[in-house]
């Protein structure tokens, strides 16, 4: 039917020009400071004195940027391994074992990403201040309290991806795969992982 036909295109640009136009709203502001960051004074005015790199510049030759970028890289490695160690076997369990307890478990996941980022920050705090009085261990501020926190956030969000993934998982393929003599550890690894990796 024409009718439909026009319609379903007309949906489908209706969408498109939302989508680009998302995109580009959201893109302006990132343009907009990467282009202030290649002006030649410390404090941007319109017009600009002229473009330089050497902010740039001077952000690699400060060995306190270094430092905070190679210990961001750490924080944000360790806090990813981490949480995928224990998102995936949480997120599995879920999905395939139905036991006492496992909507708590799911609702506990669910959490962080419901309470506000400030309460969460000082609630971390106040644990870490609770945590170093009672067990005299540094944690405050050192690089182990910022894994823990990094991995309280990823946790929840790993877990949820996961969740997803293993919802469109077909079930079947990891059965025909034990079936033809492979055991659980390498269907989990060559058909299910493999399966939910793109989620």
């Amino acid at each position: 039917m024409p009718g439909a036909l026009g319609l379903r295109r007309l949906r489908r640009w209706t969408l498109n020009a939302v989508a680009v136009f998302g995109f580009v709203y959201l893109s302006i502001p990132l343009i907009f400071v990467t282009w202030l960051s290649f002006y030649q004074q410390a404090i941007p005015n319109y017009p600009p004195e002229g473009y330089s790199v050497r902010w740039y510049s001077a952000a690699i030759e400060d060995e306190r940027f270094i430092d905070a970028f190679v210990t961001s890289l750490k924080v944000g490695v360790l806090a990813t391994l981490i949480g995928l160690l224990v998102a995936l076997p949480a997120a599995l369990a879920i999905n395939r074992r139905k036991f006492t307890g496992s909507g708590a478990i799911n609702n506990l996941l669910l959490m962080p990403l419901i309470v506000p980022g400030i309460v969460l920050g000082f609630a971390l705090f106040v644990f870490q201040v609770q945590t170093e009085i009672k067990t005299g261990l540094p944690i405050l501020g050192s690089f182990s309290g910022l894994v823990f926190g990094h991995v309280l956030l990823v946790v929840p969000w790993a877990t949820r991806l996961i969740l997803a993934s293993l919802a469109g998982f077909d079930r079947t393929l990891e059965e025909a795969a034990l079936n033809l003599g492979a055991n659980r550890f390498t269907a989990f690894r060559r058909i299910t992982v493999p399966s939910i990796l793109p989620g």
